[in-house]
């Protein structure tokens, strides 16, 4: 099959907007894809544009759960971004609306560099800096990163996003 695998060049914007937005996305595991789509779509520039749309930056957090999550593809300590990439994620995270798939990603992410070893690069940011968090989102993250939310919690989440 030509062009099998898929390589890691890619000079035309729509395809990187396309890969970075929906590419990596899959029935089985956004895990498979989440690394080729950060690194062909070249998501650190895409996220340091002036205008990052909403669906850029639910790519980005999902892209970013896959790549902690880890598994059977490359992962967050195979992508050489994946630094700048965090900070620039919360950066615009303090900026937008919350949502419940954004708090996920934060979540996920959160996890990753809370259980990262000490010595691997990532002890740094084992505690997400507290104005990267929306304010609307600021108390569930704190409450729920401490522990699993209680059903209050998680119904008063799902209502505020609800009354959005």
């Amino acid at each position: 099959m030509p062009g099998f695998p898929p390589t890691k060049d890619c000079d035309d914007p729509e395809i990187k907007a396309w890969l970075l937005r929906y590419g990596f996305r899959n029935d089985i595991m956004n895990e498979y894809l989440a690394h080729l789509a950060a690194t062909t779509g070249d998501l650190y520039s895409a996220l340091l544009e002036a205008e990052v749309d909403d669906a850029l930056l639910d790519g980005a957090g999902d892209i970013l759960t896959a790549l902690a999550q880890g598994g059977p593809a490359e992962d967050m300590d195979d992508y050489p971004d994946a630094l700048p990439v965090i900070r620039r994620f919360a950066e615009l995270l303090a900026t937008r609306q919350a949502t419940l798939g954004r708090l996920n990603s934060l979540l996920s992410v959160l996890a990753f560099l809370r259980t990262s070893p000490d010595d691997s690069p990532w002890a740094a940011l084992s505690v997400w800096p507290e104005e990267a968090v929306p304010d609307q989102a600021r108390d569930w993250v704190r409450r729920a990163s401490a522990v699993e939310p209680d059903e209050g919690t998680r119904t008063e989440m799902l209502a505020f996003l609800r009354d959005r």
